[in-house]
């Protein structure tokens, strides 16, 4: 995915906010690449923007094929749907026959582990099956690229290191690109190839660092710790950074 200077300019009259202003960014296909700042500079914006979910803003994205699926914080199910029909929702305007979007669901299902939950419904799931069938959903159309907003944030830590291992997982077996947003640098540096930082009004790349430790991570590691430890120190230098 290629962002070429992108400026997003938000709300009407007074109240308009410039979020982004010439902003350009690059992403290498295959990898997951985390978009790290702090709460408010605009990643879920940004996000929200490639996914054509805000108005039009000037310059360009450009997504191979524009096959492009997201993950949200919330799964945001249909609680009237079973877990196989919210993930075949995900099919809607492809134009698959009926076989082919089974071969899709099933495909998926076994993916994120949820074979055997396919006929419950979310109010039958727990808080980790829900967004895996949120994940499951973003990966049915075998996105070229998957966008993450936060959607490990609201799980319990336990939850959270396993849904994030499965992500791994996942991603090296279909080698799909991930554009995924955090405010979490553990999380960041478990999951990242390439880490993202962001800061200012308008928003501006202040870092882009790359993770060289392989998949998967152990926090014990001492490679762990040292390269946590450094983008810690980055991103506590965020705070107090103005552009």
């Amino acid at each position: 995915m290629t962002l070429s200077n992108s400026s997003i300019t938000l709300g009407t009259g007074g109240q308009r906010k410039t979020v982004f202003k010439d902003f350009s960014l690059n992403l290498e296909p295959g990898q997951i690449t985390v978009l790290l700042g702090p709460s408010g500079v605009g990643k879920s914006t940004l996000l929200r923007w490639i996914a054509g979910l805000l108005p039009a803003a000037t310059g360009g994205v450009s997504v191979p094929s524009q096959r492009q699926g997201f993950v949200f914080q919330e799964p945001r199910l249909f609680p009237w749907l079973t877990v196989r029909h919210n993930i075949k929702m995900g099919l809607y305007g492809l134009g698959l026959t009926r076989q082919q979007q089974k071969n899709r669901v099933d495909e998926v299902l076994s993916l994120v582990g949820l074979t055997t939950e396919a006929a419950r419904w979310p109010h039958q799931l727990s808080g980790g099956q829900k967004q895996r069938v949120s994940l499951a959903r973003g990966l049915v159309r075998r996105p070229d690229l998957l966008l993450m907003d936060e959607p490990f944030s609201a799980l319990d830590p336990q939850t959270r290191t396993t849904l994030q291992k499965s992500l791994i997982a996942i991603q090296e077996e279909t080698a799909t690109t991930i554009l995924f947003v955090t405010h979490d640098t553990e999380e960041a540096v478990r999951l990242a190839h390439r880490i993202i930082m962001l800061a200012g009004s308008p928003a501006a790349i202040t870092k882009d660092l790359e993770i060289h430790l392989p998949h998967p991570r152990s926090g014990a590691h001492p490679d762990f710790r040292k390269d946590l430890q450094t983008i810690r120190a980055e991103f506590d230098a965020l705070a107090g950074y103005v552009i």
